[in-house]
């Protein structure tokens, strides 16, 4: 965990090095994406970071060579924080057995302390094979949850932020 979260720190001050050496650059470059991060489309996938959010993993090629990052706990199901080193996105994972009143979300925060996502996708009902979420860039801070819908969904149990 910590080497993901070094190696991005180490991405993010390359980049602010590489955006200071062009001019006018630096205030453009730190106002395009929450942490670090680029919208080209990665050369084995159909998306790269930030053009990933609200994407499909697996039609973007991205559910391969993947790495849990977290995990909550729902009773009979669990949700996962699924993360793509290939497309630099994650996405929320329900497996197991549940009633329709249940689904697993991936939130998306600009900052580390920031009280509401800015983005948010939620997975189907969870099955034993898993269902999945739609992706979010890794360049927002990042969790998967447990989600509620009673009469509208609300967010329950949450993983840290990653």
């Amino acid at each position: 965990m910590s080497s993901i979260r070094t190696r991005r720190g180490a991405v993010a001050g390359t980049l602010l090095l590489l955006a200071s050496a062009v001019p006018g650059a630096a205030s453009a470059a730190s106002s395009t994406a929450p942490r670090a991060g680029t919208a080209t489309v990665h050369p084995d996938t159909g998306c790269y970071s930030t053009s990933c959010t609200n994407q499909d993993p697996v039609a973007k090629g991205c559910a391969t060579n993947i790495q849990t990052l977290d995990t909550v706990s729902g009773g009979s199901y669990v949700v996962h924080l699924r993360y793509s080193p290939g497309c630099n996105a994650v996405w929320a994972q329900a497996v197991g057995t549940s009633d329709s009143y249940h689904a697993g979300e991936v939130l998306g925060y600009q900052t580390d302390s920031e009280a509401y996502p800015v983005v948010g996708n939620i997975t189907g009902t969870p099955t034993p094979q898993g269902s999945y979420s739609l992706m979010v860039s890794f360049t927002y801070w990042t969790q998967a949850c447990i989600a509620y819908n009673a009469s509208g969904w609300e967010t329950q149990n949450c993983t840290g932020l990653h």
